[in-house]
């Protein structure tokens, strides 16, 4: 029975189940002396390679409207302009926008954060311009 489950869970693919669990799975199946269906798929030697993801981009020219508006409401209490327009654009793509413990603003989407301050510093902003960037979010003309 344990088999038939680890050869359910080793056949969904690594998007859905995670490399850890899959690379636990499979040493487990090799240590379970019963043998494989023969009509299932091969695994454990090939692993596929995951596939690399690019980001979302979506034109500024999109960024209209309801979406812009709401986005310009969770940015007011950003001072610096530059930096309140990258976080605009930020949520009306999907990220969301908060404050850490020490009270500098924090642009989470999943597992991506962009951390930065309030202060009109030229170093905070091209640092939060360029974090902002790695992350997909548009600052081509910013």
């Amino acid at each position: 029975m344990l088999a038939l489950a680890l050869d359910a869970v080793i056949e969904q693919s690594v998007d859905a189940i995670g490399w850890r669990l899959y690379l636990r799975a499979v040493d487990m199946r090799k240590a379970i002396d019963i043998p494989r269906d023969p009509d299932a798929k091969p695994y454990g030697e090939e692993a596929p390679a995951p596939v690399p993801q690019e980001p979302v981009r979506i034109p500024v020219e999109r960024l209209s409207g309801p979406v812009r508006a709401r986005a310009k409401v969770a940015t007011k209490a950003i001072r610096d302009p530059k930096m309140r327009e990258v976080a605009t654009r930020a949520i009306a793509t999907g990220w969301s926008l908060g404050r850490n413990a020490e009270g500098h603003f924090r642009l989470v989407r999943g597992s991506d954060t962009i951390v930065f301050g309030n202060s009109g510093d030229p170093r905070a902003w091209r640092n939060m311009r360029a974090t902002a960037k790695r992350y997909g979010v548009d600052v081509s003309d910013v």
